[in-house]
Formats: structure tokens, C-alpha cells, sequence
């Protein structure tokens, strides 16, 4: 149970007003994110029951940041990110507007529902590295843990009541006002965008494709980063089979509808709420290093137990186990990368960060779809768990760094 210090350190960073404000915004377009990606996921399986096409749903989600992430952090770095916030968050907007009308006029197909979702990725692609190198310049150093854990609670708090209220939705009205308010739920990130100032990028004389380069160097160069990167894959990857899989597993194996789909993903974001909340408690009983190897570990067990699941209790249960070690397993990698980089290379550090983690569960649920294609579902989710054990195992003893930013910058 967090102590009532540690609560009071991981509420900290909403003393700010700016970060505050941005966190309850981003709050609420999480819970419509979430929502749609329930209803996304249902329309695809009413449409199609093939596992391979389901699972694309997610690699069309994550691809993009293959495509355009480091683009992302460049421009993180180098624009004006008010402005450039402001044009990604009114163009997923725009997306899921557009498949709102699409299934509500009866138009929808498999391959516009991927189209769309590759589009609203890419608004998403490109937000990501700007939106995450705001918390430095909103919080103190000392506070940027717990703003990283805040923004997790953030949105697994969306993961807890998006996925019920939007299987809800989806089986009472249907799954067109479900992308609509989505939409509308852009609209209150973009206000609070609209009144803050912006902070200026720091003046560069180097091209953008040289500040790609120098990015990428710097990667390459900065030996502290190469386990959390390396770590941060192999779990992705793995973790990937149960949320690809999820909607087919519901829906064919287990016979439940909308409503209860949702509760599913509703019980991963509670478990993820709950291992973002216990972070900080967490970080200071065993550290970060001990933090990410048993969340794979469990994250491993999880998908076995859900793997195994004969109705919607036990696979609930597996749900919140695997939420619980998903989030504790990325935010302590995510502020691993986050403080061990000097603020002029932060914005292309954390596209290179995310890069990693969205393409390799985007890899992942494809080589989950395809397996499931050949063995089936339960089968999958077992193999799946095993390499989780095994990147449990292997990664033990990699250390993580730790508030690397300070001696960098003194260097």
C-alpha cells in the first residue's frame, strides 16, 4: 500500500498549473481513445473472423511510429510544439470522425477500418515524441518520475473505464457514436494547447535530416541506453499476443459480447492503474532494474493463466495481472530513457524510445495473428507466455541507468 509520503510525492507534479491542466485533458481523450479502440476492434471482428486481419488492427496503430517516429522527435526538438500539438490533435480528430461516418453510413470494410486506424496512428506517431518531451519543461527534475507514473495513471485510468463504457455504448447504440466522441474528446487537449504560450525549440544550425543523424548517434553512442532499449523490445514483443488477440478470444472462444469484451480490457487497465499508482512505492523497495525483469516474469504467467481461461472470470483475473506488469515494466523503462538523455536530444531519444516499444508490439501482433492462424488462440498466448519467462530470465541482471541527465549536461 503506497505511504501517505509517497502518495504526496507522486501527486506533486499537479502543483503545477500547466502539466495539471494538460493532464486532465489528456485524460479525458484517453478515455475516448480507449473507447473507440473497443469499438474499433468489434466492428473488425462483425466484419471478418480471420486472427490475422483482427491483429493488424494494433500494427496499424503502432506502424506508423516506425515510419515517422524519428521525423516526430526531430520535430519535437525543433518546432514549436504548441503549434505542432495543436495540428496532430485536431487531425486525429479528423480521423475518427471519419470512421464514425463510415459505420454509420454502413461503408465500413476491413480495409478502410485499417486505413483510418494507420491514419489516426500516425496523428498519434507524431504527437507522442512532442507530448512526453513536455514534462521536463513542466515539472521539476526531482518531480519527473512521478509525472511519467501521473501520465501512466493517466491513461490506464482511460484503459479502466474507456473499454467498459465503450463496450457499454457499442451494445446499446451502436459503434458510430463511440468514434464520435472520441473526436470530440481531442477538443478539450486542444483548448488547454490554444492558452499556453509554447516553449521555444533551441536554436539549431544543423538541417533536420542532420538532426535525425545526430539523434540516432547519439543513440548509438550512449552505451547507459542500450539496455532499456534492448529490454524494452524483447517485452513489448511478447506482451503484444493478448491485447492483438483479445477481441477473437472474447468473442469466439469464450462467447461474450460487447459489453463483456469491454469489462476484459477494463480489468487490464485496472490492473495497469494499479501498477502505475504503485511505481514510485515500488521503485524504492526493490528498484528499477528488479521492477521490469518480474513484470515480465508476471506478464509471462498472465498470459498462460488467459491462455487457459475457461469463462470471463479467470480471463479477467489474467487481464489485471498482465495490466499490473505491462505498466510497471514500461514506465520504469520509460523514465530510464527519460532522464538519462541532455534536453536538446530528448524530443528524438524519446521517438527512438517509443520506435522501439510501438514497433516491436506492432511486430509482435503480427507474429500473434499468424500463429494463431496456425495453432489457434490458447496455443499462442502459451508460447507467447514462455518468452516472456525467458526475457524475465535473460534480463536479470542488466542494470538501468539512473538520472543520467545531470551528469551529461555537466559533462
Amino acid at each position: 500500500m503506497l505511504t501517505r509520503c509517497t502518495m504526496r510525492d507522486l501527486l506533486a507534479p499537479l502543483r503545477s498549473p500547466v502539466y495539471r491542466f494538460l493532464w486532465i485533458a489528456s485524460l479525458v481523450s484517453n478515455l475516448g481513445t480507449l473507447m473507440q479502440a473497443v469499438a474499433v476492434a468489434w466492428v473488425m471482428t462483425s466484419l471478418t473472423a480471420s486472427p490475422l486481419i483482427v491483429s493488424l488492427v494494433p500494427v496499424a496503430t503502432l506502424a506508423p511510429v516506425l515510419l515517422f517516429g524519428l521525423a516526430a522527435g526531430t520535430l519535437a526538438d525543433t518546432a514549436d510544439r504548441r503549434t505542432f500539438l495543436i495540428g496532430t490533435q485536431l487531425w486525429m480528430m479528423l480521423c475518427a470522425a471519419g470512421m464514425g461516418a463510415l459505420v454509420l453510413t454502413g461503408r465500413a470494410t476491413p480495409t478502410s477500418l485499417l486505413v483510418l486506424t494507420f491514419a489516426l496512428g500516425t496523428g498519434a506517431a507524431l504527437n507522442l515524441p512532442a507530448w512526453q518531451s513536455l514534462v521536463q519543461d513542466l515539472v521539476p527534475r526531482e518531480r519527473v518520475a512521478s509525472a511519467v507514473a501521473l501520465n501512466a495513471i493517466s491513461f490506464n485510468t482511460g484503459r479502466v473505464l474507456g473499454p467498459v463504457i465503450g463496450g457499454l455504448l457499442v451494445g446499446s447504440i451502436g459503434a458510430a457514436p463511440v468514434f464520435f466522441l472520441n473526436a470530440v474528446s481531442f477538443l478539450g487537449t486542444v483548448l488547454v494547447l490554444s492558452f499556453w504560450s509554447g516553449i521555444a525549440p533551441a536554436a539549431r544550425i544543423e538541417g533536420f535530416w542532420r538532426s535525425v543523424g545526430s539523434g540516432l548517434r547519439h543513440a548509438r553512442d550512449a552505451a547507459h541506453l542500450h539496455s532499456p532499449f534492448l529490454r524494452l523490445s524483447s517485452f513489448a514483443f511478447s506482451a503484444s499476443a493478448p491485447l492483438a488477440l483479445l477481441p477473437l478470444l472474447a468473442r469466439e472462444n469464450l462467447g461474450l459480447g460487447p459489453a463483456e469484451y469491454g469489462s476484459l480490457l477494463g480489468a487490464f487497465g485496472v490492473g495497469s492503474l494499479l501498477g502505475g499508482a504503485s511505481s514510485p512505492w515500488l521503485r524504492r523497495l526493490i528498484g528499477p532494474s528488479r521492477i521490469v525483469s518480474s513484470s515480465a516474469l508476471a506478464a509471462g504467467i498472465s498470459l498462460g493463466l488467459l491462455g487457459s481461461a475457461p469463462d470471463f472470470t479467470l480471463a479477467a483475473l489474467a487481464l489485471f495481472l498482465g495490466g499490473f506488469a505491462w505498466v510497471l515494466s514500461l514506465v520504469n523503462l520509460n523514465i530510464a530513457v527519460q532522464t538519462s538523455v541532455p534536453a536538446e536530444f530528448r524530443g528524438r531519444i524519446i521517438a527512438i524510445h517509443l520506435t522501439v516499444l510501438q514497433g516491436s508490439f506492432a511486430l509482435g501482433s503480427l507474429c500473434a495473428g499468424l500463429v494463431a492462424k496456425r495453432v489457434g488462440i490458447p496455443p499462442t498466448l502459451w508460447i507467447f507466455g514462455a518468452g516472456l519467462a525467458v526475457v524475465a530470465l535473460a534480463t536479470f541482471r542488466q542494470a538501468l541507468p539512473e538520472h543520467a541527465t545531470a551528469r551529461e549536461g555537466e559533462a
